[in-house]
């Protein structure tokens, strides 16, 4: 629904067009406009559409809302309106108004009358009556459920003769009184509470404790079909997890996505003193130091890990290793983390108090590389940069919307079957180790016909990657090309 009302004056100046030129007028010999009927030039033949009134539809008055409340519940429901139009045919000379004149007005008039008759009701299924390809209700009316009712008002001769008097001076012109109904004005939104969290924060504390306030990182993918790099913004975080700093899987995402593994911990109180980052998962719990008094002693997994810390914030690039507190190599994996510092004050006689923070969520993702068709008939691959998929995982994929089924028992991608994939874990059962690529076949394209053919991924028709690990989702990812297709 819009709020231009200019819009049916367009969308009935669009029927009457169609109307005349059906009954054997050339389009070239009128105009059909808005204007009022005493616009008309010298030698001008003109349809006056012309709009004199406006009021509110007394049956749509004072409805309950039915889209949601607020302080003037009205607000919320849109306005019903009827639209008064004076509908006039003026000819050439017509100041010296001839028999032959009136007769071609009339015959005119009978048209229209007929064709607004014909055609009490104009939605997207109407039609010009002259050609069957031109839709009647204008082009920002279509679409959104435009209805419009139309008829001839029955005003009385009075009224007529009211309209036109204007000095003594004018002569009643023969007039059809056309009256539109539309349910036009747009509502106002209602008044709703947000139904999803997109950002959990504390703001208030009651100690000079560490506090962590929020994690955030940014997300950074390329869209289809021109592949521009967008972001969003992600709080609780929702961090990619990288292999290592230069590696090769690395060198193939644009540059703006090698920021996906960046992520920020805002906070107040973290210092002084020697601070600890705490990251805990369902499986385990790593324990990081954020300062090093010297840069040297900083162990070499960490470097990567860009770690920094002040009193406010803590920065830090996420990678498939590190070294904890004790120098010992721990592994990160995808899934659901929190996260919480530990400050090491010593201002209490030199002993070194801890201090810890509250905790916070985040998520550690999947980053997916690219997936691309292979050499093999109908068969795709999709690579992460890390080896994030466990033999013990719980994955879930789709393509286009459509859930694969997964087949990890098939020797190789080839004897996969329409809508089946399979994760390349390396080594021999039971010695699995974790999949960093994934083959699949994309499913048919009617899930009632299972021997329908697959759809075509393309630039026009990008099919959307879903892949969940442990519950947590993957980096956006579509698939728009084609592998081989087979006889």
């Amino acid at each position: 629904m819009l709020t231009n009302i200019g819009h049916v004056t367009e969308t009935l100046k669009t029927l009457i067009e169609g109307v005349l030129v059906a009954n054997g007028l050339d389009s070239a010999d009128f105009t059909v406009t808005g204007a009022p009927p005493d616009a008309a030039g010298p030698g001008e033949r003109i349809v006056s559409v012309y709009m004199f009134h406006v009021l509110e539809s007394p049956d749509l008055k004072n409805l309950p809302p039915t889209a949601g409340s607020g302080s003037v519940p009205i607000r919320h429901e849109p306005m019903g309106l009827i639209l008064q139009y004076l509908v006039t045919v003026v000819t050439p000379e017509d100041e010296d108004l001839t028999h032959g004149m009136a007769v071609e007005q009339q015959r005119l008039i009978g048209f229209i009358a007929r064709g607004v008759h014909d055609h009490p009701i104009i939605s997207d299924k109407t039609r010009s009556p002259a050609d069957d390809l031109v839709q009647v209700l204008h082009q920002d009316l279509q679409g959104i459920g435009t209805v419009l009712r139309v008829n001839l008002r029955p005003a009385t001769m009075e009224e007529t003769v009211n309209f036109w008097a204007a000095q003594d001076k004018n002569v009643p012109r023969l007039s059809l009184f056309v009256e539109v109904r539309v349910i036009l004005l747009e509502a106002q939104p209602p008044e709703v509470a947000p139904g999803i969290v997109l950002s959990v924060g504390q703001f208030v504390f009651t100690s000079a404790d560490p506090q962590l306030i929020a994690s955030r990182s940014t997300t950074w993918f390329l869209p289809p079909p021109n592949r521009a790099p967008r972001s969003v913004q992600a709080s609780p975080a929702r961090v990619a997890l990288f292999d290592s700093d230069g590696s090769a899987a690395l060198g193939d995402l644009d540059a703006s996505q090698l920021e996906n593994n960046r992520l920020t911990l805002d906070g107040t109180g973290l210092g002084p003193g020697k601070r600890i980052l705490v990251l805990r998962s369902p499986n385990e719990t790593i324990r990081i130091v954020l300062d090093h008094q010297v840069p040297q002693v900083i162990p070499a997994l960490n470097v990567q890990w860009q770690l920094t810390a002040t009193s406010s914030s803590v920065s830090l690039r996420v990678f498939q290793v590190v070294a904890d507190v004790e120098g010992v190599e721990r592994t990160v994996t995808p899934g659901f983390y929190t996260a919480r510092v530990i400050v090491l004050d010593e201002r209490a006689g030199g002993v070194a108090r801890p201090r810890s923070s509250n905790e916070i969520p985040l998520m550690i993702v999947p980053q997916i590389v690219s997936v691309v068709p292979t050499a093999t008939i109908d068969l795709y691959t999709l690579t992460l940069v890390t080896a994030s998929i466990a033999p013990d995982a719980e994955v879930v994929f789709s393509v286009g919307g459509r859930a694969l089924t997964a087949n990890n028992t098939a020797a190789s991608g080839a004897l996969l079957a329409p809508g089946e994939y399979r994760a390349l874990f390396g080594g021999t059962d039971p010695d699995f180790t974790p999949a960093s690529m994934i083959e699949f076949k994309l499913p048919p394209s009617d899930p009632a016909v299972p021997a329908s053919a697959p759809p075509v991924p393309s630039d026009d028709n990008p099919l959307t990657i879903r892949l969940v690990i442990d519950g947590v989702t993957a980096t956006p990812e579509w698939l728009t090309e084609q592998a081989p297709v087979g006889p």
